[in-house]
């Protein structure tokens, strides 16, 4: 048998020679393989594997996969509208699942709001719809400039190695009426 790895669009010329390839011992049709990819970009790739038989006839199965960095990153992170004058939302990218949470802070650093959510990879736009420029009481905050605080905690998921599983970002947001 002739057993070849590609990836995106680029055979791996090693692929037979340095996988372990071992046969299923419960199914006869089925294999196992192990085989180290190494510096392979972040983002979306597909990987084909191609099984050609004695008689030359090649079978491929196709598989999407995601690379993403060991850590929670958190990017693009800004929130519209701002200035606000009747609500804002917070966008921003993250490179895995996450629990998020916003803390909406006065300059003089008391904290008057925290909204409470989950993220998913990609792109976020948060909360699901405007939030309002209510303090914790839900009465309007009074126009000024505030700090905003992004943290996101990582979802765990059993395939990712844990890294940095936390992240934060701080912004400004001015109210405007």
């Amino acid at each position: 048998r002739n057993i070849q790895l590609k990836i995106d669009d680029y055979i791996e010329n090693d692929f037979y020679e340095t996988a372990q390839i071992k046969p299923d011992p419960a199914d006869d049709k089925s294999w196992h393989f192990e085989y180290d990819i190494k510096n392979l970009a972040l983002g979306p790739h597909t990987l084909t594997i191609i099984v050609t038989d004695a008689a030359l006839n090649p079978r491929q199965q196709n598989i999407d996969i995601v690379v993403v960095p060991q850590g929670l990153m958190l990017s693009h992170v800004l929130n519209y509208p701002n200035p606000a004058d009747k609500g804002t939302f917070f966008t921003f990218d993250l490179s895995r699942d996450a629990e998020i949470r916003i803390k909406i802070y006065t300059l003089a650093g008391r904290c008057i709001r925290t909204l409470s959510g989950f993220g998913q990879y990609g792109y976020n736009s948060f909360p699901d719809e405007p939030w309002d420029l209510t303090d914790d009481y839900g009465d309007p905050i009074a126009n000024g400039v505030y700090l905003y605080k992004i943290i996101a905690k990582a979802i765990d998921t059993p395939f990712l190695d844990d890294g940095d599983n936390r992240t934060e970002f701080i912004g400004k947001l001015m109210v405007v009426r």
